[in-house]
């Protein structure tokens, strides 16, 4: 089954502090809401990556930032 990326608006982006990738290497997904984007971010805690971001594809905004630590103590 194909994803349709037109409906998948919220790219969740999630790295290590220390050791970050280059750009599309810290890409972990895409979502359709920005909840279910902030609803992943546990996936890649449990990876023992640190830190997260979403960014809004149609705006190219950066909507939420934070911890990956701070998001499972959120939940």
């Amino acid at each position: 089954m194909a994803l349709n990326y037109d409906e998948q608006r919220f790219l969740l982006f999630a790295g290590y502090t220390y050791y970050p990738g280059c750009a599309w290497e810290d890409f972990r997904g895409a979502y359709a809401t920005q909840e279910e984007a902030r609803d992943a971010c546990a996936q890649f805690a449990d990876e023992h990556l640190n830190w997260y971001q979403i960014v809004d594809r149609q705006t190219l905004a950066l909507v939420e930032e934070g911890k990956l630590s701070d998001r499972l103590s959120a939940t």
